[in-house]
């Protein structure tokens, strides 16, 4: 709102929500400001954006885990309502069925699905500290339950191990776990997380190319997708040796 009433040649957003807060980006889309969106797209509105290729880069974190004998895959999400994160799903989905791999619901585990929305960042918060252990106990209650599971981003991954830990599940010989982002927390969970890495510098250099063609009043593409990395680490087991 702040900005609104300021001057610009022209705005990067890194949007939280693009729906939902629609109403911050219209004072700019009125009047013409140049504006270029990261990570997510803000709807309605000739504003292009920069990502990551999530539909990609899930694909091939579920062909790894796969190539390392699993297939059956769990995933975790925080909200299937986040476009990100509905694009992660569609990947794991897609990765599952053209490798012969039938898709079990039961397998499909989200955040705020019965509770209030959550914020992921508070270490203290104890409903989603018992939400996740829940969920974490009935997923091993299943007769047939999973050996891997892909958590839509890393924090969600952290809340995994802490509460596998209290449970006495251990990562990665009862339970691989992988996520998505490679955020600097992966190195120092207790068991090193395997990553999605995005290439922020490729799409933090596009932002700045694009917002300064759109000063220049240069017309661009909607949509810039950039490929991601699996970062390895400790939190798969490969159990194409143990079963060898």
């Amino acid at each position: 709102k702040r900005l609104a009433e300021l001057p610009f040649a022209g705005i990067i957003f890194y949007p939280i929500e693009s729906y939902d807060n629609l109403s911050y980006f219209s004072p700019f889309i009125l009047r013409n400001t140049p504006l270029v969106s990261i990570d997510k797209t803000i709807p309605y509105a000739d504003v292009p954006c920069i990502k990551c290729d999530n539909y990609l880069c899930a694909y091939k974190m579920t062909q790894y885990l796969i190539d390392k004998g699993h297939t059956n895959i769990a995933f975790y999400a925080h909200t299937l309502k986040d476009e990100n994160e509905k694009q992660r799903f569609l990947g794991y989905l897609n990765a599952l069925v053209d490798n012969g791999i039938s898709p079990n619901s039961d397998f499909f585990l989200e955040l705020e699905k019965d509770c209030q929305p959550q914020n992921m960042m508070p270490e203290s918060n104890s409903i989603l500290n018992e939400t996740v252990k829940s969920q974490l106990q009935q997923m091993f209650l299943l007769k047939e339950r999973p050996t891997a599971l892909f958590c839509a981003f890393d924090l969600i991954a952290a809340y995994i191990q802490q509460q596998a830990g209290h449970l006495g599940i251990s990562i990665p010989d009862d339970l691989s776990v992988v996520g998505f982002d490679n955020l600097p927390v992966c190195d120092h969970l207790q068991v090193p997380l395997t990553s999605v890495a995005q290439d922020f510098d490729s799409i933090g250099n596009k932002a700045v190319e694009l917002i300064s063609q759109k000063i220049n009043g240069e017309r661009t593409d909607s949509c810039y997708m950039f490929d991601g990395n699996i970062i390895e680490r400790s939190s798969v087991k490969d159990i194409t040796v143990s079963e060898n």
